[in-house]
């Protein structure tokens, strides 16, 4: 619609994985030697790990270009969901029979090809894109497939690129194996502000026009890396809104306000009418409720919008001593912290739909809203971080969480699986959640659930949504702060000390399972018990108690003092045992 205005020759922001589209930022960069350095070395696995839209595809087609005729590719663009439809898919690719196969004839005939490959000086490779769909019976039997070797050289060298999940399935203890073999791991990594204004220059004026181009200023740039999170595949949605807005407005120049407006768009898919639906909000909450966004002091007041954000008591019966005075990043004015009992909303309390939530989000940055969080959900064991003032300096977001739990003696554990998990571990945790429009990701603390509404706090302000809504911003990572009861060290069943396995015979014990030999032997019977539990619960079977089950076991154990996510289930009990 608008190449001929902007004198384009091709739409510069397309969503196609194109080799001619593709920009080198520094993780980029750095993918790319390090696949092109395994293919020279002969190594037999690597993992390229990236979040959606990181440019994974676009940089596996890229390196597949860039090869010579010496090797011999594979290049598995959607994995079956068996090993046998993996395998049959690879020799498809190879040119070779697979008609009424089972895995024994398919091996049989990749074998030879592979050996004959290497005859004749060539390097066979399998690229497997989206590799985190793959099961582990799956990655098992790739395992097995890169058995295939001479007396000196692997015969068959795999890469596996996908999502972080890739990263996380290949950590546990089922596939430790695959895991020893993988000789090289990278992970792509979103573009910093300075990339992004590179990435779009290069689109423009490298891919699109050699003509004059249509300027992006640094407001828009700043608001399209706010929007995107330097993620290359919304900077191209953003990008491209942009480029349609100007054109409807006769514009050449994509100012700071046409990128807000493209941003706001595609935020709420409202075009204009969101704006003016966010002003008239956003007056009536200054109107009826009176309050502040953010002063000059830095302090933060959330409002209160029609009951939907409700001021946290300060009162309950198990009150702590009074906070220090939080620090400006925190942006809370100190107040005696308190564990305030989680409430489910009832019929008074509105719900923030997602234009609601979104407003909010975009007022806050994760600087100023990390110790908010801390403060709301460590309220819930009845703990504070020693001295805020101490935390300050720290840039590392999660360096700053785990110290903060370590003041208060707990440990902090970072999960990056989703809402699913952290409903199974059921304890209270931080979230780290995309603002729709700002710089920077914004940090709640997810301190109740009931069935489909969650209430989420920052600081002395309570909002309730609904999961769906809070799914919608949640980036994927969370911080869970818990107490090891126990002293647990490592992991149960393959690096823990005597003293751990015991306790946790002990534990399982006041749980209802065993009777167990009291020795401090991880046996049999142990790994059995862990795993019915962990099948239970939906976790990762594997039969080792890691950080995670022992999260979860601590959380289900009725004779500890241990805060619930969930209203639905009595606190400290599993309705289950």
């Amino acid at each position: 619609m608008y190449k001929a205005f902007f004198g384009f020759t091709e739409r510069p922001f397309k969503l196609v994985p194109s080799p001619d589209f593709f920009f080198l930022s520094k993780s980029h960069e750095e993918a790319m030697a390090h696949l092109s350095y395994a293919v020279s070395q002969g190594d037999g696995f690597v993992a390229v790990t990236g979040e959606v839209g990181a440019g994974k595809t676009t940089l596996c087609r890229t390196f597949l270009e860039q090869l010579n005729d010496s090797v011999e590719v594979a290049y598995i663009l959607n994995p079956g969901d068996s090993a046998l439809q993996l395998i049959k898919s690879i020799c498809q690719e190879f040119g070779l029979s697979v008609d009424g196969s089972d895995m024994h004839a398919l091996i049989n005939r990749l074998n030879p090809f592979l050996l004959n490959s290497r005859r004749a000086g060539k390097t066979v490779l399998v690229l497997i894109d989206e590799a985190q769909h793959l099961r582990r019976s799956v990655l098992e039997q790739l395992r097995l497939l890169s058995n295939l070797e001479t007396a000196h050289d692997k015969l068959l060298q795999i890469i596996l690129v996908g999502q972080p999940e890739l990263m996380t399935a290949l950590q546990t203890h089922a596939l430790r194996q695959l895991r020893q073999r993988i000789s090289l791991t990278c992970r792509l990594m979103p573009f910093t502000r300075v990339e992004t204004r590179q990435y779009i220059s290069h689109r423009i004026n490298r891919v699109a026009t050699h003509m004059p181009a249509p300027v992006f200023t640094k407001q828009a740039v700043r608001r399209i890396h706010g929007y995107s999170g330097g993620t290359p595949r919304l900077i191209n949605i953003a990008c491209d809104r942009a480029l349609l807005v100007a054109f409807s407005g006769n514009q050449k120049r994509i100012s700071g306000r046409v990128a807000r407006r493209a941003v706001a768009e595609l935020s709420a898919d409202g075009g204009p009418a969101f704006f003016l639906k966010r002003w008239i909000m956003a007056g009536a909450v200054l109107a009826v409720v009176g309050l502040a966004w953010w002063g000059m002091d830095g302090s933060i007041e959330f409002a209160r919008r029609s009951g939907a954000v409700a001021p946290v008591p300060r009162a309950a019966p198990h009150a702590l001593p009074a906070q220090a005075d939080a620090p400006a990043e925190s942006g809370i004015t100190a107040a005696p912290a308190v564990a305030a009992s989680p409430q489910a909303p009832d019929a008074s309390v509105s719900i923030l739909s997602r234009a609601q939530l979104g407003e909010l989000l975009d007022r806050h940055d994760d600087r100023f809203t990390r110790m908010a969080a801390v403060d709301a959900v460590f309220s819930r064991w009845r703990h504070t971080p020693a001295s805020a003032a101490d935390l300050t300096f720290l840039q590392d977001d999660g360096l700053f969480f785990r110290q903060a739990a370590r003041q208060a003696g707990m440990r902090m554990q970072r999960l990056d699986q989703g809402l699913d998990l952290l409903e199974i571990i059921d304890l209270p945790a931080i979230l780290q959640l995309w603002s729709p429009t700002a710089l920077h990701q914004v940090y709640v603390g997810w301190v109740s659930r009931d069935h489909d509404h969650v209430m989420l706090e920052a600081g002395d302000a309570r909002m309730h949504t609904t999961r769906d809504v809070l799914a919608s911003f949640f980036s994927g990572v969370a911080y869970v702060p818990w107490k090891n009861f126990y002293d647990y060290q490592g992991v149960m069943g393959v690096d823990a000390p005597g003293e751990s396995v015991l306790a946790l015979k002990l534990q399982l014990m006041q749980m209802g399972l065993g009777p167990f030999a009291m020795t401090d032997a991880y046996d049999a019977q142990t790994r059995l018990a862990v795993t019915g539990l962990q099948q239970r619960w939906g976790l990762d079977a594997d039969g080792f108690a890691g950080p995670i089950t022992q999260m979860a076991l601590y959380g289900r154990c009725g004779s500890l003092d241990v805060p619930r996510l969930s209203l639905s289930s009595p606190s400290g009990a599993d309705k289950s045992e």
